[in-house]
């Protein structure tokens, strides 16, 4: 198993309040949270718009909570996206009901499109509702003026911002300048087209580890049943140790333990015990 870092689980605790919860099921309006996908890339394509993907754990996801607290909820970004974005969060909360089945099922599907690893991931896409100009993560100094700058690198060569910047040039640079936004757009698409690819290649290396670790299973099950009664018996014992091990694990972090010193000290313990005995069956 994958080691889950302290400060991973210290993140998975923090508590603050969250407006994803306030974002409209159906309809959008511009600088305003909505689930409804389908009519925010229509608002997208007449105002000629980006969008604003925000993959998140709404109700548990710690830097989730961090973004919405210290820039999407501040006055200075609410007053910039209203006449520069729209903005569609596909949430994965701990409590279902927070999100009809039918985005739930629909947030999966673009989750894996888009080969989303971790939340909050924040996916700029231009209005056509398909092209993807950059993406963005968290960060605990963001604010809305950071934040919109680094929105800005992505949306300068939009068509729309293109058009509007050249409106300013003579003929002649006019005529470079676009030259030159083509090449540009050629490569994006190229790179795109490449993400895909690894994103395809990454989900069938999943797929195949999975596939190794099940036959590897096999092979030392096979292998433990050649050895003697106390063989087998010291095998089995130590199959049944590692289970145990694991539940304890997963139900302590699904406890949501306090942030203690204790508590740090268990995680540790309890971290390196399953190591330790899966160190044990390997040797198998």
């Amino acid at each position: 198993m994958k080691r889950m870092t302290w400060s991973l689980l210290l993140i998975a605790w923090v508590s603050a309040s969250s407006a994803m919860g306030a974002a409209q099921l159906r309809g959008v309006k511009t600088g305003k949270w909505t689930m409804d996908f389908d009519a925010a890339t229509r608002l997208a394509k007449k105002e000629k718009l980006p969008i604003l993907l925000n993959f998140s754990g709404s109700d548990w996801c710690g830097w989730c909570k961090i973004m919405e607290r210290n820039v999407f909820s501040k006055d200075e970004w609410t007053k910039y996206a209203k006449h520069n974005m729209v903005m569609v969060v596909l949430d994965f909360p701990s409590d279902k009901s927070l999100v009809p089945r039918k985005y739930a099922q629909r947030n999966a599907r673009m989750k894996e499109h888009y080969a989303v690893s971790g939340f909050p991931t924040f996916i700029l896409l231009d209005d056509d509702g398909k092209t993807e100009l950059g993406r963005l993560s968290a960060g605990k100094d963001k604010t809305p003026a950071s934040f919109r700058k680094e929105l800005g690198a992505f949306v300068r060569y939009r068509d729309a911002e293109v058009a509007r910047y050249v409106k300013r040039l003579k003929l002649a640079d006019r005529q470079k300048y676009i030259k030159m936004i083509r090449k540009i757009k050629e490569h994006q698409k190229k790179i795109q087209v490449r993400k895909e690819q690894i994103a395809a290649a990454s989900k069938d290396m999943e797929k195949l580890s999975a596939e190794l670790i099940e036959q590897e299973q096999i092979a030392r099950g096979f292998r433990a049943s050649k050895l003697d009664a106390a063989g087998q018996k010291k095998y089995w014992k130590l199959k049944e140790e590692i289970a145990a091990a694991e539940k304890e694990y997963r139900e302590w972090l699904g406890s949501q333990p306090a942030q203690t010193s204790e508590n740090r000290k268990r995680y540790e313990s309890m971290v390196t015990g399953l190591q330790e005995l899966a160190q044990q069956l390997a040797r198998y």
